[in-house]
């Protein structure tokens, strides 16, 4: 079974997910955390632990926080997050910036087209395409697109350690501890 197949065979995982996605809007998450927590929970059966955290965490963080200073602190910080997105949009797709300006339906005759781009990701929350697309632009962008890790570990609440062959890292456990 693909992942695309499990996420559309979940109808929880999506209310969830879609859930989540209004929170992060309504709370002014970080869009670099948005996009790393879409790209890691795809719906499988193990991810429901940790929408489900999220979910309450973000339920709690707009239920408590009714402070005008910091919806405007959360606001900046979004504003800089997008002027360091159209940074790595002008650095990192020398060659293939026209075809992403396009696929995102910026004009290429317009002036400050990455600004623009940085501006478009993350605006359309209740479409889901619109959401996983801006999260796989966001992962490429900042380089944490590693589809060899546990996602767990990403999270931080892997359990158990990554397993140690003790023929490759044997020499690791000759060493004295320098801690």
């Amino acid at each position: 079974m693909f992942m695309d197949e499990i996420i559309k065979a979940d109808p929880e995982f999506e209310e969830k997910q879609r859930k989540i996605v209004e929170l992060w809007d309504a709370c002014r998450v970080s869009l670099t955390h948005r996009s790393y927590f879409i790209q890691l929970f795809k719906g499988d059966p193990s991810d429901s632990l940790y929408l489900e955290i999220e979910l309450r965490r973000l339920t709690y963080l707009k239920d408590s926080s009714s402070d005008a200073t910091a919806s405007s602190d959360s606001e900046k910080e979004l504003v800089r997050e997008r002027g360091m997105l159209s940074k790595h949009i002008r650095r990192k797709y020398r060659k293939q910036r026209e075809e992403l300006y396009k696929k995102w339906g910026i004009d290429l005759n317009t002036k400050q087209r990455s600004v623009q781009l940085a501006n478009l990701v993350w605006t359309d929350t209740k479409d889901m395409v619109h959401v996983k697309e801006s999260a796989a632009l966001i992962a490429e962008l900042l380089g944490f697109v590693e589809p060899s890790r546990n996602p767990n570990e990403g999270v931080g609440l892997c359990i158990l350690p990554p397993f140690l062959s003790r023929r490759s890292h044997s020499w690791r456990l000759s060493l004295p501890s320098l801690f």
